[in-house]
């Protein structure tokens, strides 16, 4: 499915609302607007040269790192984009923008559940944003395409699903890849064939979301992928690795575990969950953590699912609870995006 549906967002008013105090210096400004001003006339080589001189001269300031994230995009240097919009993920988690570009770099890869848990994080740190609520349902709508040409190719003669691809090519009548398209067709091209659309969110107003509404789907499974021997070694020492974090009471270690783009369960914020998972390690004199029976499920080729038994004790608490997590790999390194518990009562054994 073509992305020039998804809105990247330059800087909105999260961003302008967080960085506008303390005013900056006039010469701070005036380069800003210089860098904006050679990224508008597609001068880029000049554009990130000079904001690699802004930024030696102003290593924490967002804005400017935002402009390199936008440059990266717009250069196509994906990888540098990504990396940059991560770190002001970690920076300055309580801002949606940065999410929200990531989710359209991820959707441009076709890394759709990626774009997906990005986008959540973008409304749940601010729920008015409302390019982040159009572009996820766009993302819905890409993966609900993905899952009904899929039951097409199982079954050829699926009304229903040919009925609700029809629905979604009335939504996005230039975004949807034919079903006839042939496999080499699909992997020449890939997921994107265009790439994201830039919209500046302080001069244009974003269009309404689209809400698409589809009746429950046949419930046709395509064969799961086969968990490789490398994976489960790696999938099991990164499990191995996060427990021996935990009950040895390394935060900073336990917490470099869950992605930006994990998503804490209740609605609750990541910054909150960090804090909160701060004080619960360190609260107990001593932590014991092991784990039994795991069993791993292929989600994806970078991403699974792990389902294993918890035995969780210290001095003040101890349990016993089935556990699932699902992990996503991120330039050779497993991290946790979801983790859920069985027992959601037990708020100690629940990460």
């Amino acid at each position: 499915m073509v992305m020039s549906v998804l809105q990247t967002t330059v800087i909105g008013l999260c961003m302008w609302a967080l960085i506008g105090g303390p005013a900056k210096a006039a010469d701070n400004v005036s380069d800003l607007q210089s860098i904006r001003a050679l990224m508008g006339a597609g001068s880029y080589q000049k554009a990130i040269e000079q904001v690699n001189r802004y930024l030696e001269k102003n290593p924490t300031d967002a804005e400017g790192r935002f402009l390199k994230g936008i440059i990266f995009s717009d250069q196509k240097r994906f990888d540098e984009a990504v990396e940059v919009f991560v770190s002001l993920t970690e920076d300055y988690p309580e801002l949606p923008e940065p999410y929200n570009n990531l989710a359209v770099l991820y959707a441009n890869q076709g890394e759709y559940l990626k774009a997906r848990d990005a986008l959540l994080i973008a409304i749940k740190t601010h729920p008015s944003y409302a390019t982040a609520h159009e572009n996820l349902g766009d993302i819905y709508a890409m993966m609900a395409t993905e899952a009904y040409n899929k039951a097409l190719e199982l079954n050829e003669e699926n009304q229903s699903a040919k009925i609700k691809l029809g629905m979604i090519r009335e939504l996005f009548p230039d975004q949807v890849t034919s079903t006839d398209d042939s496999a080499a067709d699909k992997k020449r091209t890939g997921p994107s064939q265009q790439e994201p659309q830039i919209v500046t969110a302080q001069s244009e107003e974003p269009k309404d979301p689209i809400s698409p509404h589809f009746s429950s789907p046949q419930s046709i499974q395509p064969p799961q992928p086969v968990v490789t021997p490398e994976v489960k070694r790696n999938v099991l020492s990164t499990l191995s690795a996060w427990v021996e974090a935990w009950s040895n009471k390394d935060v900073k270690g336990y917490l470099a575990f869950y992605a930006p783009t994990f998503v804490p369960s209740g609605g609750m914020s990541l910054s909150r969950w960090k804090t909160r998972r701060r004080n619960r390690i360190l609260a107990p004199k001593f932590i014991e953590v092991r784990i039994s029976e795991p069993r791993i499920i292929m989600l994806g080729s970078d991403r699974v699912r792990i389902h294993f038994i918890q035995e969780y004790r210290s001095n003040t608490y101890q349990d016993m609870v089935h556990k699932a997590i699902d992990l996503v790999n991120t330039a050779g390194e497993w991290r946790f995006t979801r983790e859920e518990t069985s027992s959601s009562t037990l708020s100690d054994s629940s990460s």
